[in-house]
């Protein structure tokens, strides 16, 4: 019983070695748009899983959580992500030190920073949340029109 279970398990650890894709290698906004098999393709499976309820029904959505980012889909697809670290600044940079590497934001208020993204084939942002000593608690990125 063990020998067929260690069987079935190999596939899936082999296609996550293969695969020699990892978050860091990519740009977490490529994945905005991502089908469930695409995401599974790319990333493999989720460390875990879990819901976020929104202020109406058709708000919640379900985060697959992998090592250096969340990931939130409504329905079948890819509407936002949260990295852990993007584009050369992580969590706890100052907000001057975001603003360095990602010039001046669309809004800069003081809880948050927001960025309009380069559009793929629909509009994106990326907010920014401060802790209180002014420093990244947490990247999104997700589809502004969604």
């Amino acid at each position: 019983m063990l020998l067929v279970l260690l069987f079935m398990l190999v596939p899936l650890f082999l296609h996550a070695q293969d695969s020699g894709n990892s978050e860091a290698e990519i740009d977490p906004a490529s994945y905005v748009g991502f089908t469930l098999s695409m995401l599974y393709d790319e990333l493999g499976m989720p460390e875990s899983v879990y819901a976020v309820r929104g202020n109406e029904s058709w708000q919640d959505d379900v985060v697959f959580v992998y090592p250096a980012i969340e990931v939130y889909i409504f329905k079948d697809r890819v509407w936002q992500v949260c990295p852990v670290s993007v584009y050369n600044i992580k969590m706890g940079d100052s907000a001057d030190t975001v603003k360095t590497a990602m010039g001046e934001p669309l809004i800069a208020a003081e809880q948050y920073l927001l960025y309009r993204l380069p559009s793929q084939a629909w509009p994106m942002m990326m907010r920014i949340n401060l802790n209180e000593e002014g420093g990244a608690a947490s990247f999104f990125i997700y589809r502004s029109d969604f």
